[in-house]
């Protein structure tokens, strides 16, 4: 027995084949609820390490001096803690004012400024002058005690100022507000 079969302009897809998959699209967020973050370019980022990493150098050599000095005294314990609030005074009124100083500089000249630069020729002369000037001081008459407080004080500003260049580099441009 012959049947003709049905022609279809359809073609039938196979029983196993899955229905096309779903596509879902993200939410849109307007652009008013959130900040975009600042890029720092990669000399941008290098010029920030070089200036945090200046001031913990420094702030490392001073306070291993420093406190080289106070474990002799009697007071050792007293000295230290003198050292260390004159040191969260000067950074709180004097460093962190000059850090945020010098990332700007290095936020205003450009991504394609030179690394160098990162400090202004008048700042390079006062790290030689403060460099010289505690070699002075080390070769007075000065008693060391008091020498120790000094240098952990200035020891704790770097270290504690250079916080600075580190949330910048962390966070972007604009937390330098």
């Amino acid at each position: 027995m012959y049947r003709p079969m049905k022609q279809t302009t359809e073609p039938r897809a196979p029983a196993s084949v899955a229905p096309p998959p779903v596509v879902v699209e993200a939410p849109v967020i307007p652009a008013a609820t959130f900040s975009v973050r600042p890029v720092l370019t990669p000399g941008e980022r290098v010029q920030l390490v070089l200036a945090g990493g200046l001031w913990m150098i420094a702030a490392l050599i001073l306070g291993m001096r420093g406190a080289g000095w106070l474990l002799p005294v009697e007071w050792t314990a007293a000295l230290f803690g003198a050292g260390v609030v004159l040191g969260l005074v000067k950074s709180r009124f004097l460093l962190d004012r000059i850090a945020r100083g010098v990332s700007r500089r290095i936020h205003d000249r450009g991504p394609t400024a030179s690394i160098v630069g990162f400090l202004s020729v008048r700042s390079w002369v006062v790290v030689v002058v403060m460099m010289a000037g505690g070699h002075a001081l080390r070769l007075t008459a000065a008693p060391r005690p008091a020498l120790g407080v000094l240098y952990v004080g200035i020891a704790t500003a770097l270290t504690v100022a250079s916080r600075v260049y580190w949330r910048v580099l962390a966070r972007g441009w604009d937390t330098l507000g």
